[in-house]
């Protein structure tokens, strides 16, 4: 089975986060231009490990405080942003 790629992993944890609408949100949590983590997110433009990390981290923020559903999904979208942003700083040798 193939690893998501980080924008597909960048675009499920802020679905997960925040719903249908959250490249808006998102963008304004990690200040970023909402048009770049768009391009990010559609594999237009490279996802740095930085973006992918401080997702997790708000990620992990909001699962401490979800009903457990919805904190389940955002627990493995911390686990698979850190994993990915590993993944980007190991390639960078």
């Amino acid at each position: 089975m193939t690893e998501p790629s980080p924008a597909d992993t960048l675009r499920a944890a802020g679905e997960a986060l925040l719903g249908p609408s959250w490249p808006s949100s998102l963008a304004k949590l990690l200040d970023v231009d909402k048009r770049r983590l768009e391009r990010m997110a559609a594999g237009k433009a490279e996802v740095p490990a930085g973006i992918l990390y401080d997702a997790a981290t708000i990620c992990e923020a909001c699962a401490g405080h979800a009903q457990e559903e919805r904190a389940s999904r955002l627990r493995h979208a911390v686990y698979a942003l850190r994993k990915a942003a590993d993944v980007l700083f190991a390639a960078q040798g």
